[in-house]
């Protein structure tokens, strides 16, 4: 019953105002995340801009928990499944990972248990993916600004956000509702851009990638000019 009222305090909060649901980010919903957040502990569960990890446990594997409190087994993932962790809790050399989404090595798309939350993870058996923030380290002597005043983003359609160029890893394939709701005016008075561009990079073959957050840094990459939608896989309903 917690959970639930809890569940809907949120919805209710996010909904009240449109520029907080642009700024709403997925969030943990147990108990040992709430009762954290509530009390201010020093442990509580904070946001972090990069937000992809890779499995790297000793034995070969990692094993998700309920929470950190309560070690009931979740499920194990073999080394090189990639995580998509938003909040990191717990302090010192006892942090966990609460997992968002999962894409086992091999994978295009990351895939989310709404019903059976992953659970967490000992931020001990992780690794930083390399995500776009290190290709663009990488490269920075091939990016370049890119003008996005010129560029008609809400007539562009559909297109999927790669975690880095030609990675083939999926963070968000936008649909045109996606597209609707970022371009959605929200008024003269608010000041909120529900996306923004970075640089651009051509690749070895000629094709022109443009950076892009949508929202929040988690839906953070590189989207192809080129090839807007191709290689992208399209949620279902």
């Amino acid at each position: 019953m917690k959970k639930i009222f809890m569940l809907a305090v949120v919805f209710c909060l996010l909904t009240a105002v449109m520029p907080v649901l642009a700024d709403a980010v997925w969030t943990p919903m147990d108990d040992y995340y709430w009762e954290l957040w509530q009390t201010n502990s020093d442990e509580a569960c904070k946001f972090q801009d990069r937000a992809f990890y890779l499995a790297a446990g000793d034995r070969g594997y990692v094993t998700s928990v309920r929470t950190p409190l309560d070690q009931t087994r979740v499920n194990s993932y073999p080394n090189g499944t990639e995580f998509k962790i938003t909040f990191v809790c717990g302090k010192g050399n006892n942090l966990w990972g609460a997992v968002e989404a999962v894409r086992p090595e091999g994978q295009k798309e990351f895939t989310r248990d709404w019903q059976d939350p992953i659970g967490y993870i000992d931020f001990n058996d992780l690794v930083r993916a390399y995500d776009t923030y290190a290709f663009s380290e990488d490269h920075q002597d091939e990016i370049r600004p890119f003008d996005g005043s010129s560029y008609d983003y809400c007539s562009a359609g559909e297109f999927v956000v790669w975690q880095t160029p030609n990675s083939g890893v999926q963070v968000e394939y936008v649909s045109s509702d996606y597209v609707d709701f970022l371009c959605t005016d929200q008024g003269p008075l608010s000041g909120y851009g529900m996306f923004t561009f970075g640089g651009t990079y051509v690749d070895p073959d000629g094709k022109r990638w443009v950076e892009v957050t949508l929202r929040r840094d988690p839906e953070h990459g590189w989207f192809c000019l080129d090839a807007m939608t191709e290689g992208g896989v399209k949620s279902v309903g």
